[in-house]
């Protein structure tokens, strides 16, 4: 699980860093096309391509950082659970009829 997180929270930032390269290069087609040179819809939609890109960017990067969040969570009480269980078993009377 811990791995997985890792992974995960790895993710993010390689999707964080290469989604805001990708928007940067968007940027500038769409500074180009909606210039004094250009009369046409490209440029706007574009734009809306780029916005939609950016919120659907965030969206991933947050939840690959929330997976990275739950899998450690979830490894960390295994450990924690497991630990507990050793130490209360590990002081088990030789009378129990259970070991």
């Amino acid at each position: 699980m811990k791995k997985a997180g890792n992974n995960a929270n790895e993710l993010a930032g390689r999707l964080n860093a290469d989604g805001k390269h990708a928007e940067d290069d968007t940027a500038h087609a769409v500074k180009a096309l909606k210039g004094e040179h250009w009369h046409g819809a490209l440029g706007s939609t574009l734009d809306t391509v780029l916005d939609t890109w950016s919120r659907q960017t965030a969206s991933l990067v947050r939840k690959c950082r929330d997976i990275h969040s739950k899998c450690t969570a979830t490894a960390d009480n295994y450990t924690r659970t497991e630990r507990e269980n050793t130490a209360a078993f590990s002081t088990t009377t030789k009378q129990s009829p259970f070991g």
